[in-house]
């Protein structure tokens, strides 16, 4: 969501031909993207200013409909896997906060081998 989808098919084909065989990748998947990411930024923006920040997240995510990192690094040639971010946080003794940041637990840790 970071950047525009072409770019981001571009960042992880260039991460595949450059990594040797036990390469290692770690990124997020954020199954809710396109119109909800922008909404969003919207919401974190107001958020933001009701605790007296100036923050205009908006700039940091890019709309389109992008590819699923897991299904684009398995079918070049990655072992993938995928974990909740409410799992992960659980496993390491965290609480995802409810509420306001609720929509973070939707976010999925990949983690992949080449």
């Amino acid at each position: 969501m970071y950047l525009p989808p072409d770019a981001q098919d571009r960042l992880f084909d260039n991460i595949t031909e450059l990594s040797a065989p036990g390469s290692r990748l770690a990124t997020e998947y954020h199954p809710d993207t396109g119109s909800t990411m922008a909404q969003r930024a919207q919401e974190f923006n107001q958020r933001w200013a009701t605790l007296g920040c100036d923050i205009d997240l908006s700039g940091l995510f890019y709309d389109g409909e992008r590819s699923n990192v897991v299904e684009y690094l398995t079918g070049r040639g990655w072992q993938v896997g995928t974990r909740p971010r409410r799992e992960l946080f659980t496993d390491y003794g965290r609480v995802l906060p409810d509420g306001d940041m609720s929509q973070l637990g939707d976010i999925v840790a990949v983690t992949a081998t080449l």
